[in-house]
């Protein structure tokens, strides 16, 4: 895994079982596809395991990355057969998608747990290949289907994803990395660094490092500051609020 290695393919996301009437198939009813299978009503709708009924979009985007079974019923509504399931997506497909798209292809977002979108949907005769498919996070995937939202690849490859009202989202540019601090008149942080530099304080690339060098933790001085001792006595007659602190420091011989 820490060196990119296959780590392998997720399960099944979902099953999508298609119930098709004898008569709806041709003779050799073994050739079925899903294109002969979707061509009686053109539009594909699924059903929950209570038989409840989900939206068209919300069908089409559980079928882009499912595993598909075929069950053929008798004109009374008996099953005679159930086909094989097979994947949509085929792993090695799968494999070669998530080398090359590594994360969702949403723009502005990082997340590597995607699902398998087909741009052109698989009902609507688009095809399992490469320069048709890209992954999209959980949440983007409903974007696209459920909100309105259009994904598109040119033909160099780059994603283009469009707003419900026809805008398109601009690409989100890598993270300005800023070369030299309070050069530019232009640079946000100028002001900032003009203050620190007035102050005789140099920003540097260790100045929010944190003074912890992965030590182990000394447990039994962690606990002796977090038991809550009394309040300890401050010069001057006051208290302090942090007194079992103030307290375990000036044991260890610091000054509190």
């Amino acid at each position: 895994m820490a060196s990119d290695l296959d780590r392998g393919t997720a399960g099944d996301r979902y099953q999508v079982v298609i119930h098709v009437d004898q008569d709806t198939l041709k003779a050799d009813a073994g050739s079925a596809t899903e294109e002969a299978v979707t061509s009686d009503t053109g539009q594909a709708v699924l059903e929950d395991a209570d038989g409840a009924y989900v939206s068209g979009e919300t069908s089409r985007r559980m079928a882009c990355d499912a595993s598909t079974v075929v069950m053929r019923h008798a004109p009374d509504g008996s099953v005679l057969d159930v086909g094989r399931k097979r994947r949509t997506i085929p792993p090695a497909i799968r494999r070669a998608l998530t080398a090359r798209d590594r994360s969702c292809q949403f723009p502005g977002c990082t997340a590597r747990h995607c699902d398998v979108h087909h741009i052109q949907h698989w009902v609507d005769g688009g095809a399992t290949r490469l320069n048709n498919l890209a992954l999209l996070c959980r949440r983007h995937h409903r974007a696209v289907h459920e909100e309105g939202f259009t994904l598109t690849r040119a033909p160099d490859g780059t994603v283009h994803v469009c707003r419900p009202d026809g805008r398109s989202l601009p690409t989100v540019p890598q993270t300005p990395r800023w070369a030299t601090v309070g050069g530019d008149p232009g640079d946000p942080l100028a002001p900032s660094t003009a203050r620190l530099t007035a102050a005789g304080i140099r920003m540097g690339p260790h100045t929010a490092a944190p003074d912890w060098f992965g030590e182990r933790l000394d447990l039994a001085y962690a606990l002796d500051v977090l038991r809550g001792r009394p309040v300890a006595a401050l010069p001057g007659g006051g208290v302090s609020a942090g007194g079992s602190i103030a307290m375990s420091l000036v044991e260890e011989g610091v000054p509190p």
